[in-house]
């Protein structure tokens, strides 16, 4: 090789594997950051939802106690889920 190869070819840098990890893992750090950060847009449940913890409990025993009796109770368009 000549000199001017040299020079050009000492000039150049080689990836090494760990540059290349560093860099993938930086990468996908930055990708993710900016969910991390996300505001939650999430609404309000709904005041009929928002129940104490002895109410929730009521209303859990009263459907098991419907399911093991075999009693299904029709949903209605207000208490139906909404995908």
């Amino acid at each position: 090789m000549c000199q001017y190869c040299l020079d050009i070819a000492a000039s150049q840098k080689v990836l090494g594997r760990r540059s290349v990890l560093k860099f993938a893992g930086a990468a996908a750090g930055l990708a993710l950051a900016p969910r991390a950060f996300a505001a939650n847009d999430k609404p309000p449940p709904k005041p009929e939802n928002v129940i104490s913890p002895d109410a929730a409990l009521d209303r859990l025993m009263q459907g098991n106690k419907r399911y093991v009796d075999g009693v299904s109770r029709a949903m209605t368009s207000s208490t139906s889920a909404k995908p």
